[in-house]
């Protein structure tokens, strides 16, 4: 903004300024505009509260499926040993059979 009124001095408020952030400066000198920025700046802003709060929650998720995870590979392990029992019991009792 600044430098758009340097510019508006230099050739004395002839011609039509606009900044890149949308602001305005008339022939005369008056400034006007900004306020669709301002819109988008609070969108943005949304926007990016809203993937932040997508991305806490994607962590909570992946921390809960790895638990998951280990819990399940801890069971499958107990089930392993459980099941070696019940062969080793089975041989046991073919062999008390005979």
């Amino acid at each position: 903004m600044d430098n758009a009124n340097r510019i508006a001095r230099k050739i004395n408020f002839r011609n039509r300024i606009i900044t890149l952030d949308g602001q305005i400066i008339n022939s005369g000198g008056s400034i006007t505009g900004g306020a669709i920025n301002k819109k988008i700046t609070i969108h943005l802003l949304n926007t990016k509260l809203n993937l932040m709060n997508f991305h806490k929650n994607l962590v909570k998720i992946n921390d809960k499926i790895e638990k998951l995870d280990r819990e399940k590979h801890q069971l499958e392990n107990q089930q392993q040993v459980v099941m070696n029992e019940i062969g080793s019991l089975k041989s046991i009792k073919r062999r008390n059979d005979f």
